[in-house]
């Protein structure tokens, strides 16, 4: 009987001396698959934001031109970026601010401008500068298009003979378009 106390004692001693191998792996291997599906989380939280982003640009772009063939007035939206990097959609009726909407900080914005389905010329929207979009209130189509307003050299789009202009708001590794053709006014995402 003392002999069977002292094997058992024994035993009860070597399994409470720590944990194997096998549970260190196990252990390692659930940590492995929890970190990788918050990376994937991470990763489509991103992705939503900038197309989120994207689809707010081209609402208010949407809007901008339905005002424009609707409302007598000389509307303007400008594409802001501020010095804190907050970017920013304001829409102007007769030179009066009506709406300013906040995209979000973070994105960088660039305006790439098609002369054709190939040739094009990239822009910026830096920081504390803007790119302003107006529409004609007899066809619709884009009156202008001016990027970088307020620096001491802005860019005016040749919208009467080019054909598009591509908004790119990106965050990281991810992007979404929106594109403006001049000629119709028409949007499209991408």
């Amino acid at each position: 009987m003392i002999r069977k106390r002292r094997h058992s004692l024994q035993k009860q001693l070597q399994l409470n001396k720590g944990f194997t191998l096998v549970e260190l792996l196990a252990v390692i291997a659930i940590m492995a698959i929890v970190i990788g599906g918050s990376a994937i989380g991470v990763s489509v939280i991103s992705r939503g934001n900038v197309k989120k982003a994207g689809n707010f640009v081209y609402t208010e772009l949407n809007n901008l031109r339905s005002q424009t063939l609707t409302v007598n007035a000389d509307w303007k939206l400008d594409i802001v970026k501020d010095t804190d990097g907050t970017c920013r959609l304001v829409t102007y009726k007769n030179d009066v601010q009506t709406e300013s909407k906040t995209i979000g900080k973070g994105y960088n914005i660039t305006i790439s401008d098609y002369a054709n389905s190939s040739d094009k010329t990239d822009y910026d929207v830096d920081s504390d500068k803007k790119a302003t979009v107006t529409y004609t209130r007899s066809s619709g189509r884009v009156g202008s298009f001016v990027v970088n307003a307020g620096a001491s050299r802005s860019d005016k789009l040749d919208v009467n003979n080019n054909l598009k202009a591509v908004i790119t708001i990106s965050r990281g590794s991810h992007s979404y378009d929106v594109t403006v053709w001049y000629s119709t006014g028409k949007l499209s995402l991408s």
